[in-house]
């Protein structure tokens, strides 16, 4: 069926393969193919929400089982790749200064040589000093340390900086000390509350990270932000749980909903927050809904392409080849010279077989 031919999708937060106290079972490390063997690739790139993206190069790992299986290194505009893989589980990982790590899960398909992925990058918050008066903090992910010092102790602002400057260093346990700190002078700070459950995440203390986010939402209900992060946290714990059966893994699922809804009742705007539930929905099996709130997504961000590939995703598991068709020819249309071209030029084929061999 064609849904094996389904592209992975990226996501804001790490996707591992098990809790952090509950050490999984270490299968021995995968072979690479053997030569007279059909090998597999996989092709991505890193996309920066930055409006100057980093020029340097950056390395890419690929970790299968918790180990790691090859590194590579960017070309300059962010694409990488993969080579001589077998079909399995992967994970793309990324570790970049003064960005959220990266732990996204990538299945490839025996069906399927090429895989892409698209990577999101995205920007850890930080403490813009302005000497202007007036500033209202208009941007969410930037905060005037002279407005934060009116509304919280000195001492706690300056840990909370130690924290971003730590961060911004990647090193993620010394950043958590100071925002630990930070709450502990300051226990209705709300910033911290919400930068400390980003930390948790990274360290894959997903409890931790939750118990922090739900905190920042009571501290500041209006706030769009950890209501997105709790949602993408819980989508990230239910791949966790998935093989403990649905009535585990759907109620992480239940509860992501929950929270990206409220998050776009608060920003109805938030393209991120539409695809995100629209991905949620595509994982709960609810195809209609998640048709419906990724055209929502598309239509205020066109140019986010797993919006486009989430799409697809959904239209194959329904076998609705035309309409992953007219998806996949948009991707074609609008990104001329992407990497990712020659894998859906290959996906298209397949699509179109498939319409050919339906029965009318």
């Amino acid at each position: 069926m064609l849904k094996n031919f389904v592209i992975a999708t990226a996501f804001f937060l790490s996707l591992p393969n098990a809790f952090g106290q509950v050490p999984p079972q270490q299968p021995p490390p995968p072979q690479p193919a053997q030569p007279n063997q059909q090998s597999y690739e996989i092709r991505g790139k890193l996309i920066f929400s930055t409006p100057r993206p980093p020029d340097e190069r950056i390395e890419v790992f690929l970790e299968r089982n918790m180990q790691r299986i090859q590194s590579v290194f960017t070309d300059s505009i962010g694409n990488f790749e993969f080579r001589s893989i077998s079909p399995g589980d992967y994970h793309i990982v990324v570790k970049f200064a003064g960005y959220e790590d990266v732990q996204q899960e990538v299945p490839v398909y025996s069906m399927t040589r090429t895989t892409v992925v698209t990577v999101p990058m995205n920007p850890v918050v930080t403490v813009v000093r302005k000497k202007t008066p007036g500033f209202e903090g208009d941007n969410p992910d930037v905060v005037d340390v002279k407005t934060m010092m009116k509304a919280y102790p000195k001492k706690a602002v300056d840990e909370y900086e130690k924290a971003l400057e730590e961060n911004k260093k990647g090193a993620t346990e010394k950043a958590i000390g100071h925002f630990e700190q930070a709450i502990k002078i300051a226990p209705e700070f709300y910033h911290a509350f919400n930068n400390l459950g980003v930390a948790y995440v990274k360290m894959r203390r997903y409890k931790d990270g939750e118990t922090a986010y739900r905190r920042a939402i009571e501290l500041n209900p209006k706030a769009e932000q950890p209501q997105l992060n709790l949602g993408v946290l819980l989508i990230t714990e239910s791949d966790l749980h998935r093989s403990e059966g649905r009535d585990v893994w759907g109620k992480y699922l239940d509860d992501a909903m929950d929270c990206l809804d409220e998050a776009i009742k608060l920003s109805p705007r938030s393209a991120a927050a539409h695809f995100f539930l629209g991905t949620a929905y595509y994982k709960s099996d609810f195809f209609d809904d998640a048709e419906k709130t990724l055209k929502v997504a598309l239509e205020m961000d066109p140019a986010f392409v797993n919006t486009r590939i989430m799409l697809i995703n959904v239209y194959t598991r329904q076998r609705r080849f035309k309409d992953a068709l007219e998806q996949v020819d948009a991707f074609l249309r609008e990104n001329p010279k992407a990497e990712e071209r020659p894998a859906m030029q290959e996906l298209r084929q397949k699509i179109v077989k498939n319409i050919d061999s339906t029965p009318r």
